[in-house]
């Protein structure tokens, strides 16, 4: 069945007809970010693949420490990306082993915003040699999510009953 009206319950049949009208709404909400999200760590280059890879981990628990030292909570700082890749180089279409490179990237989540530059510093000052990325946002965005699309709904319920009037 189909009621014109959500509100009315009866068991009446109403006309359905072919026609029909999509409304989209918009809602925005505005905020100012109040952390970041730094991708920072090692790369590590050796011609032996174990020393590679020790002395990333070890250059990376270093920076790791010193994150924490600067109250930066563990579960703020989480491996984001780790590989090893063989490197060659080449010579006059010869392929050579040069060696491998090892990284260990680190997402780090920094709260209040105006601790990144010191952050950053520090993870420098521990062994980090790569900075990636950093992104301002903001923690919590379900919230302002759902109140921009409260609005959303509120601007299509507008619209739709504009056009209702207008159509009679």
């Amino acid at each position: 069945m189909y009621y014109a009206n959500p509100n009315i319950r009866s068991h009446s049949q109403v006309r359905q007809t072919d026609y029909s009208i999509l409304v989209t709404g918009d809602g925005t909400v505005s905020v100012e970010p109040n952390q970041a999200v730094v991708t920072l760590g090692v790369i590590t280059e050796d011609s032996n693949l174990q020393k590679a890879q020790r002395e990333n981990a070890e250059s990376t628990n270093n920076i790791i420490q010193a994150l924490l030292q600067e109250n930066i909570p563990r579960h703020h700082i989480q491996t984001y990306d780790y590989r090893m890749d063989i490197q060659y180089d080449y010579d006059e279409g010869i392929q050579i082993f040069r060696g491998y490179r090892v990284t260990n990237l680190l997402e780090v989540i920094i709260e209040p915003i105006d601790k990144v530059g010191l952050t950053i510093d520090t993870a420098v000052a521990y062994g980090a040699n790569t900075v990636r990325n950093i992104q301002l946002t903001v923690a919590n965005q379900d919230r302002y999510y759902l109140e921009a699309l409260q609005k959303a709904v509120e601007n299509t319920q507008i619209k739709a009953s504009i056009i209702a009037q207008d159509l009679g």
